[in-house]
């Protein structure tokens, strides 16, 4: 057994660093999250759990309904006390009604909302406690 072999490693006995390619820096940057834009990034970190099942309800109501019911009962344009079919039908486009004044609105806010403060964190240049010792 030789002397080399006891104990850490000395730098000479290591191999030289690897350089990273090109190709590998750039797949590095796109993974960070500071490069993606902040609405795909709320998209894929929070939105697909909201955005998916409201999409495959949607979806259902549209089927049951019919696409150009089932748009006008979504943007308003139709009441659903004015569907009088089968308790299916009529549950549908209850439903699509509510999603499109309850869910579509707060879903829009939420997507805008998380934009804008993203968008101005980015270009807050002091932080809230140095504001708020200069101003105290």
């Amino acid at each position: 057994m030789s002397n080399s072999s006891i104990g850490p490693p000395r730098a000479s006995d290591l191999p030289p660093p690897v350089e990273e390619s090109q190709v590998e820096k750039d797949l590095r940057k796109r993974l960070r999250r500071e490069a993606r834009p902040p609405f795909l990034y709320w998209f894929l970190k929070t939105g697909i759990r909201v955005v998916a099942p409201l999409g495959v309800i949607i979806l259902l109501g549209f089927a049951v309904t019919g696409f150009p019911r089932g748009y006008e009962l979504l943007s308003g344009l139709q009441s659903p006390a004015g569907v009088n079919e089968t308790p299916l039908v009529s549950a549908a486009a209850w439903t699509l009604s509510i999603i499109g004044w309850i869910a579509v609105p707060a879903l829009i806010g939420a997507i805008v909302g998380y934009s804008v403060g993203a968008q101005i964190g980015r270009h807050r240049s002091r932080s809230r406690s140095d504001l708020f010792h200069q101003i105290y």
